[in-house]
């Protein structure tokens, strides 16, 4: 009998082992599908060298965004990290729920985000300015904030191409929370 018992709790034991092994869960929320249009989560701002988005919509000249712009969302936590994400829905030849990808930065501190600035983390894509092509009318690109909810020890999932990007099923398989905040502009070819 006192052999079985053993036996129990070694294998209570090990199968504990294992499971803990895996990314802990910091925190608990939802994941929210993407809204390609302003919405009412709080202002993500992203400020180039001659325009401040602090507001989400307006029509810009894509001049204005060659570069990339810096980060400031001042509601981020200190004790948290975050991902940063850029996408154009309106790309040519991409389906509903598909995006190309112009940037993505993933293990921002919270504290990288309250200064604007990005010291923290590593990039999975390359910043590429808006460039919409001709006939292809106003196009919408949208940056997006999540909250990482796993301690990470790797890098979140690998990115091969900037086209139809599924940004919602990316971040359910990265276990990111949010959107937390969003800003938006549109420019044209």
């Amino acid at each position: 009998m006192l052999a079985r018992i053993v036996s129990f709790m070694l294998r209570a034991v090990v199968v504990v082992t294992v499971f803990t092994l895996g990314p802990v869960l910091t925190t608990q929320c939802d994941l929210q599908p993407p809204i390609y249009e302003c919405s009412q989560l709080p202002p993500l701002v992203v400020e180039y060298d001659n325009v401040t988005l602090n507001t989400c919509g307006g029509l810009f000249d894509k001049q204005l965004f060659v570069k990339q712009g810096a980060v400031t969302y001042t509601q981020g936590d200190a004790t948290k990290t975050y991902t940063v994400v850029m996408v154009d829905p309106d790309a040519p030849r991409h389906t509903e729920g598909e995006s190309y990808l112009h940037w993505l930065h993933s293990g921002l501190q919270g504290s990288d985000l309250v200064n604007g600035v990005i010291t923290t983390g590593y990039t999975l894509m390359d910043y590429a300015p808006p460039t919409p092509p001709a006939g292809t009318g106003v196009h919408r690109y949208l940056f997006y904030l999540y909250q990482d909810t796993v301690e990470k020890d790797t890098e979140l999932q690998a990115i091969t191409k900037r086209g139809k990007f599924k940004l919602y099923e990316y971040t359910k398989q990265n276990a990111l929370c949010g959107p937390v905040a969003q800003t938006m502009f549109s420019t044209h070819y």
